[in-house]
């Protein structure tokens, strides 16, 4: 199972939690991913927390911005650093920082812990091991984990009798299953699934399941596409969406409008990160649906 770790990165700028008391108040621009619901609460709740209490002491000020999704956030992290209007704290994913770093837009954290007395070996071996953290460097510190999983409307499955699928086959019969067209019209009334386009994510631990990758240890080739998984996971989607019961993705504000439709009892099943799972179970609720979960299916 592929787990996406979400980290902070600071760009531009010293980790301003590292530094003594300021006699000036120092604000901190802190983007994020959080916009609603139960994380953005969590999210908030943490940043009050340190203004009030370290961030009083110190004279220094946290203040959040939602920015987007991930690809969002770091696009328009580049863009900010490119006009010198540079966030000083950013959340995003691991398999995007490599290029910050090797372009020369973030700050090395280490020497700032070492002074505070902060231990990086307290940090759990894998978040050590994530590029820019690995060769004496700390250029991002753990933020939280994100475990993609199957999301299915139960309403609407155990009225048909379905059993949850725990494989790739299994998800093909079941969403099969759910899928609904107008006999009379042709118009799709319910689409059994939908899968969004996150090579990074999704896509990748398909190929893990299937033995591949994207990238050798040495980023210099794919045996993904050199040993036809990263083909046999692309047509086996672009099946799905010909054969009529895979929605394809929109272009633009795809997971929003994909939970929309879920909500609206028009799409029967998607995969999501496990990140927003509260959140749809209160958005289901209020829909008067069930919703079921399901680990990642497997090829």
């Amino acid at each position: 199972m592929k787990r996406t770790l979400i980290i902070l990165v600071v760009a531009m700028l010293a980790l301003t939690g590292f530094a003594a008391a300021q006699s000036e108040p120092t604000t901190v621009q802190f983007w994020h991913t959080r916009g609603s619901g139960a994380n953005y609460d969590a999210l908030l709740a943490s940043v009050d927390a340190f203004n009030a209490t370290v961030g009083k002491e110190k004279n220094i000020f946290v203040e959040e911005t939602f920015i987007g999704g991930y690809n969002e956030i770091l696009t328009k992290t580049q863009l900010a650093i490119q006009a010198g209007e540079q966030p000083d704290i950013v959340v995003i994913g691991n398999t995007m920082v490599g290029n910050l770093i090797d372009d020369g837009l973030l700050v090395d954290l280490l020497p700032y812990a070492q002074k505070s007395g902060f231990d990086v070996n307290n940090l759990m071996t894998p978040f050590q091991k994530i590029y820019g953290n690995a060769d004496g460097t700390l250029y991002s510190l753990p933020y939280i984990r994100s475990t993609p999983m199957f999301y299915y409307n139960k309403t609407m499955s155990d009225a048909k009798d379905l059993t949850p699928p725990t494989t790739i086959e299994e998800v093909v019969e079941f969403c099969k299953a759910l899928y609904e067209k107008d006999a009379e019209t042709g118009e799709v009334k319910v689409y059994g699934f939908e899968i969004l386009n996150d090579f990074g994510y999704y896509h990748a631990a398909f190929l893990q399941q299937l033995g591949s990758g994207m990238f050798t240890p040495d980023g210099k080739s794919s045996p993904a596409l050199e040993d036809g998984t990263m083909l046999r996971i692309l047509a086996d989607w672009r099946t799905w969406v010909d054969e009529g019961w895979c929605l394809p993705f929109a272009s633009t504000s795809a997971g929003s409008q994909m939970k929309e439709m879920f909500y609206q009892g028009k799409l029967g099943a998607y995969l999501d990160s496990s990140g927003g799972l509260r959140n749809t179970i209160k958005a289901m609720d209020e829909a008067g649906l069930e919703l079921g979960v399901m680990p990642f299916p497997t090829y």
